[in-house]
C-alpha cells in the first residue's frame, strides 16, 4: 500500500487512496490529524461562544479569546440584537424546525414570504425563486437535478467546489478562467452533441476577486443555444447600481437563466448597503 507524506499532505490526499478501503482511509486520516495536532495544528476546534468576529475557543479549561477570520460572519451579525429578536420571534410562532421537506409538508408561509422577496428583488415572479439550506446546496443540488448523462455542464475552471460537485451526474467540460475563445470552442463542439448545454460561471470569483465578462459570455451562450447559470454570491449586495450584483449593470438581470447566491454578509460594503435600506 502507498504511503502519504504527512508533511505535505492535504485533505484531498485522503479522498481516494489506491488499495485502501473506507476504514483504512479513515484510520490513516485519523493518524494525519494526530500528526497535525502534535505539530500545533488543530482541526475541529471547540467554540465556547456564539459565532462572531471575536470568539472563545479551546477545551479542558485551556481557552483563549481570538479574532476569527475563518467563518463568513466577519461582522458578528449573528449576534446582532435584531437578528436574534427575529429568530426568537420565528421560534415562538413556528417552533424549532419544519419537520419535513418542502415538497411533502415542510413548506411554510415564511418560506413563501422569503422567496417572494427574493424573486421581487431580481424582478422575477415568485415561482422563479427557490431557497435551499445553504448556498453550497443551491449550486450542487440544482445542477444534479437539472443535468443528467445526456447533458453537459461547461464551467469556468475557477468556479466554486459546489459547482464541481453538482456536475457528478452529467458530462463536464472546463475552460480556462475567463477565456472566451476557449469557451466558444467548447460551445461550438458541444452544440449538437448534448440535450442540454449549461454554462456555469461566477459573477465575482472568490479566490482572485475578479469578475466575469458577463455580456460577452451571454452572447456566446445564446449564439450556440445554451443556458447560463451565474453564482453571484460575492456580487449581490455589493456591486450593481442598486446592489443587485454583477449582472445588474449589464442590463441582463431578467435574461440570465439561473442566478444563485447566499445571505452571507461578505464585507462591510454589503452590510452598509443593507443598513442604508432599512
Amino acid at each position: 500500500m502507498m504511503k502519504i507524506d504527512f508533511t505535505t499532505a492535504t485533505f484531498k490526499d485522503f479522498e481516494n487512496i489506491p488499495g485502501f478501503d473506507m476504514m483504512q482511509r479513515a484510520d490513516i486520516y485519523y493518524d494525519f490529524l494526530e500528526y497535525m495536532k502534535t505539530n500545533g495544528h488543530r482541526y475541529r476546534l471547540q467554540n465556547n461562544t456564539g459565532c462572531s468576529s471575536v470568539m472563545n475557543i479551546g477545551e479542558n479549561n485551556v481557552t483563549r479569546e481570538i479574532i476569527s477570520f475563518v467563518t463568513s460572519d466577519y461582522l458578528g451579525l449573528t449576534q446582532h440584537p435584531k437578528v436574534k429578536e427575529a429568530a426568537i420571534k420565528g421560534i415562538e410562532e413556528f417552533g424549532t424546525g419544519s419537520a419535513a421537506t418542502p415538497l411533502i409538508g415542510g413548506y411554510y408561509s415564511y418560506h413563501n414570504e422569503l422567496e417572494t422577496k427574493i424573486a421581487g428583488f431580481f424582478g422575477r415572479s415568485q415561482e422563479e425563486a427557490v431557497t435551499f439550506t445553504t448556498g453550497y446546496t443551491a449550486n450542487s443540488a440544482t445542477l444534479q437535478i437539472l443535468l443528467q448523462k445526456e447533458d453537459i455542464a461547461i464551467i469556468d475552471m475557477a468556479v466554486h467546489a459546489s459547482v464541481y460537485e453538482g456536475c457528478i451526474l452529467t458530462n463536464r467540460k472546463t475552460f480556462p478562467h475567463n477565456n472566451l475563445e476557449a469557451l466558444e470552442h467548447t460551445l461550438k463542439t458541444s452544440e449538437h452533441q448534448f440535450r442540454t448545454k449549461l454554462v456555469v460561471i461566477d459573477g465575482v470569483y472568490s479566490q482572485d476577486g475578479d469578475t466575469a465578462p458577463i455580456e460577452e459570455i451571454y452572447k456566446l451562450v445564446k449564439k450556440y443555444n445554451a443556458y447560463l447559470m451565474i453564482d453571484d454570491v460575492h456580487g449581490v449586495g455589493i456591486l450593481g447600481k442598486t446592489g443587485r450584483g454583477t449582472i445588474e449593470d449589464t442590463g441582463l438581470l431578467d435574461k440570465i437563466d439561473i442566478i444563485t447566491g447566499t445571505f452571507l454578509q461578505q464585507d462591510f460594503r454589503k452590510y452598509r448597503w443593507i443598513c442604508d435600506r432599512e
